[in-house]
């Protein structure tokens, strides 16, 4: 399998390097974000907002494909 490669075309093979959440090191961040999804959430008609409508159209594209 073929990886994304690299911009300087040095390394191209096998899978890409993604990095894995550490439930504890990154457990601020993530607590954050499930306030501010939470908040979000909260708010009457927010999938129609243009602020988050960006949000509410991958949310439903990810329906789609559960």
């Amino acid at each position: 399998m073929r990886g994304s490669g690299e911009i300087f075309g040095t390394r191209q093979s096998g899978l890409p390097e993604f990095q894995v959440a550490d439930i504890i090191e990154d457990f601020p961040i993530l607590e954050e974000a499930r306030k501010v999804a939470s908040y979000i959430s909260s708010i009457e008609g927010w999938q129609e907002d243009p602020e988050w409508r960006m949000i509410a159209l991958h949310l439903e594209k990810k329906e789609h494909l559960d």
